[in-house]
């Protein structure tokens, strides 16, 4: 499998133990090495969330299934400076897809 097919199956992996963090996951920016996930999150909020013990075993012992080998969770946030009301908005719907396990839509 490509490591595209793979970051997909990981993630539906998590996404069927626990939908709220797979939100928080899709809205970031994920890369696999060797032996680590980077993961790099738009808000402290979803940094904090995935860094919860039982959210970062969750991650790592997805990628470690999928991948068939050890992975280890690095977690941070993305330092973009952008305006704290954007900022503000974002973060606010953000947080609410993760909590609620929602999606946004056009219509």
């Amino acid at each position: 499998a490509s490591d595209e097919e793979k970051l997909i199956k990981s993630l539906s992996v998590i996404k069927h133990y626990n939908n709220s963090l797979y939100a928080v996951l899709k809205g970031a920016e994920i890369r696999v090495g060797t032996e680590e996930v980077n993961v790099k999150c738009r808000f402290i909020f979803h940094k904090d969330r995935i860094a919860e013990h039982r959210n970062t075993t969750l991650i790592e012992k997805a990628f470690s299934k999928v991948y068939g080998r050890s992975m280890h969770l690095v977690c941070e946030v993305d330092n973009i400076k952008k305006t704290d009301k954007i900022n503000s908005e974002e973060e606010l719907v953000s947080s609410a897809i993760a909590i609620l396990g929602g999606e946004v839509v056009d219509g």
